[in-house]
């Protein structure tokens, strides 16, 4: 798995309607989600600080992390697709 700092960086690259879009396709599902905590955590934060998230940190980072790199992944795979058939 990718650091959270690889994370960091990724979440800071998204736009503000990606980062809209990474939320309401999360809040599709029920529950409390800890990986939405992390994007939460990670988008709030000016420079990476792993204490800080170590501090606040859900109970299975690791799996937060995890499913948090792979949704947004996918999801701005989907987003890239829509524009390439919006586009054509």
């Amino acid at each position: 798995m990718k650091p959270t700092h690889d994370l960091f960086d990724l979440v800071h690259s998204l736009t503000k309607s990606e980062k809209r879009f990474f939320k309401l396709q999360s809040s599709l599902q029920a529950g409390e989600k800890n990986y939405v905590r992390l994007f939460d955590l990670l988008e709030k934060m000016d420079h990476y600080d792993e204490d800080f998230v170590m501090d606040d940190a859900v109970e299975t980072l690791e799996q937060a992390r995890s499913i948090l790199h792979a949704g947004l992944l996918t999801q701005r795979m989907q987003q890239k697709a829509n524009e390439y058939q919006n586009f054509k």
